[in-house]
């Protein structure tokens, strides 16, 4: 009898676990060994604040066969957060004619039992017509560990290349790159951020390894000046045969829009908005890159659709990194091609299907960009893009309303962007990338097409003052791009892309009679220019504040400091008080 107390005890701990960590639902074998070693080394998800989750490991391996054939294996270990993180929700593989992909299940392994808790299987899909692997990671692996394993086949080439980029969206704490190679075949590489690979031979087998730790989740806003670790290797180099290459991918998708074009409107506004409207294959960011995987079909017909206006039509390519001296050949190495168009008495115009702007402008995307075409005689052509300059390139946020003896606000928020702005927030619905302090409850959002930018309204409210004894405090919020916090580094230097301009403008209505009993601190000096005034008795308040960033190299570049003071504006308060 005195044995029964521990008895309950013990069966109501039982429950207790099973209540705290109930059993899974699937139960299948546990986590390899290495996966486990994995989980003693990686510090917790705590110790990387903001994100999702993180990588532990990810290897990619090529290798290229006595036959020239090419496999191409990736492998991960990653620990999912509360969600999963996008840039695992799901994986897409390509498949070209001649290829295959192998993909092992998705698996999930109870971090404390390491006990595999559920899978999933790979599925094949077709998309714009070309054929791919997905591979998901599903909600039930949150809090999970989850492997992922997949192999890329190439058939006989002439060759093996390809640009890799080290880092994701994620934290990654282990990264490693392998590359065999037959004995005595040579292997040219260029990097940068990673040192040179460690070579080891054996068996005939020549193995490069490129490896980096402790990578911070790679954040590319497109005006911070970001530049991923990346190893470009190919079994072969030099400008000539990149150029060959350059020509066989031009072949490919030009026979891709030498279809029947019928159905397009006649004029050539209408051909241009229809093909640039209709869906296009995504550039994949896994596995070996396929540089025919992008608006290809869409490429091709506009470049037919424009010479049959008369058009003088030339294609370039846009690097996805900056093309090294000698370069290598490699795939994954062009982000997508692009028109060059031209006709008597009219200037070239640079164009690619899904562009920020309409036809004729200066596409923003391809601004600061080398584009690369090869030279009927053999090599390279070169064709640098240049930027807008700042006052191209400008962002006007508005904000007009009234403000109540109790500090509520209520009024309207209009953003106009051109130049690179536009190329920015030109695909942006709603204002989310926006920074706005208290005022958070963006309504009726409308987004605008101008000839040359775009207009983002909404109406908005939130509580900017706290009114006491006939005074108040306001605290007007700052409104201005998020992007910008990005452009401060712990040293406190900054690494604009590009010259802009930000321009904020508020417009209060508040209770006649109110003055301000200090004026707020201002700058007018360096990259920010700034104005303040009110008036008591027609109840107005206005602040002006202009951020101007000017090109690399010149005089007057931003500062951490320029950057305080215009994300402040007025938020941390101006007292008024009636007199």
């Amino acid at each position: 009898m005195r044995r029964m107390p521990r008895l309950v005890g013990a069966v109501l701990c039982a429950a207790l676990i099973l209540w705290v960590y109930p059993l899974p639902a699937f139960s299948g074998g546990y986590a390899p060994d290495d996966v486990r070693a994995l989980g003693g080394r990686v510090p917790s998800l705590s110790a990387f604040p903001g994100f999702d989750g993180v990588v532990w490991r990810v290897i990619r391996s090529y290798r290229m066969r006595s036959d020239g054939s090419v496999e191409a294996e990736t492998s991960m270990v990653a620990m999912v957060g509360e969600r999963v993180p996008g840039v695992l929700q799901e994986i897409r593989l390509p498949i070209p004619d001649g290829w295959s992909v192998e993909a092992d299940p998705v698996r999930w392994y109870n971090p404390l039992t390491w006990r595999e808790e559920g899978s999933r299987k790979s599925e094949e899909s077709i998309e714009d017509g070309v054929k791919a692997v997905s591979i998901k990671v599903p909600s039930d692996a949150v809090g999970r560990v989850a492997t992922i394993r997949w192999v890329q086949r190439i058939p006989s080439k002439a060759s093996m290349g390809a640009l890799v980029e080290f880092g994701l969206p994620i934290p990654v704490w282990e990264e490693v790159l392998s590359v065999e190679v037959p004995s005595g075949k040579e292997l040219a590489f260029r990097s940068f951020g990673v040192d040179d690979p460690v070579k080891f031979s054996s068996q005939g087998v020549d193995r490069y390894t490129w490896s980096l730790s402790n990578l911070g989740g790679v954040v590319t806003s497109g005006i911070a000046e970001v530049r991923r670790p990346y190893v470009i290797f190919g079994t072969s180099k030099g400008s000539a045969l990149v150029a060959l290459r350059l020509s066989e991918m031009e072949r490919s998708l030009l026979s891709w829009g030498a279809k029947p074009q019928a159905y397009l409107p006649k004029s050539l506004k209408g051909k241009l908005e229809a093909l640039s409207s209709g869906p296009r294959v995504a550039r994949y960011i896994w596995g070996v890159p396929w540089d025919v995987s992008f608006d290809s079909g869409s490429t091709g017909a506009l470049k037919a659709a424009l010479e049959a206006e008369g058009y003088r039509v030339r294609v370039f390519w846009q690097p996805l990194v900056d093309l090294p001296d000698d370069p290598p050949v490699a795939e994954g190495m062009w982000l997508r091609p692009v028109l060059r168009a031209s006709r008597p008495g009219e200037g070239d115009v640079l164009f690619f299907p899904g562009q920020s702007v309409p036809f004729g402008q200066l596409p923003p995307e391809l601004c600061g960009s080398t584009l690369w075409a090869p030279k009927d005689g053999g090599g390279l052509e070169s064709l640098p893009v240049p930027f807008y300059t700042a006052a191209q390139s400008r962002l006007l946020v508005s904000l007009k309303g009234e403000v109540d003896p109790d500090g509520a606000f209520s009024g309207a928020l209009e953003v106009s962007a051109w130049g690179m702005w536009h190329g920015m927030v030109g695909h942006e619905a709603g204002l989310d990338w926006l920074a706005a302090g208290a005022l958070k409850d963006f309504r009726d959002v409308a987004h605008k097409r101008t000839s040359g930018g775009v207009v983002l309204k909404a109406n908005v409210s939130g509580r900017i003052g706290m009114g006491s004894n006939g005074g108040m405090l306001l605290m007007v919020p700052s409104v201005y791009p998020r992007w910008l916090d990005l452009l401060v580094d712990p040293k406190g230097t900054t690494t604009p892309r590009f010259p802009f301009t930000v321009e904020q403008r508020v417009e209060l209505g508040i209770p006649k009679g109110l003055d301000v009993v200090l004026p707020p601190v201002i700058r007018n000096s360096g990259a920010v220019s700034q104005r303040f005034s009110i008036s008591p008795r027609k109840g107005r308040l206005s602040f002006l504040s202009i951020l101007t960033v000017k090109p690399k190299g010149k005089s007057g570049g931003l500062s951490a400091e320029d950057l305080v003071y215009f994300a402040r504006g007025l938020s941390e308060g101006v007292l008024l008080r009636g007199k």
